[in-house]
């Protein structure tokens, strides 16, 4: 179970993990597409979670100009 992976976090009571495992369930079977970060358009970057659109075009040049 993933939440069990908690336990292991410095610092945080076990107390309190077990309070959250009481109100959180988490699925691992959530699938999400793989996306070729070398080939992927800036719509498609935008998609991905945590990565706006500045650091999506600043990739896109990035691999533009490291591009054999």
């Amino acid at each position: 179970m993933l939440l069990d992976q908690l336990h292991e976090v410095y610092g945080l009571d076990s107390l309190v993990v077990d309070r959250i495992e009481n109100y959180f369930y988490v699925s691992d079977t959530a699938q999400h597409p793989k996306i070729d970060l070398a080939t992927a358009s800036l719509d498609d970057l935008v998609k991905i979670p945590y990565l706006n659109e500045k650091e999506a075009l600043k990739l896109i040049a990035y691999r533009s100009k490291t591009k054999s």
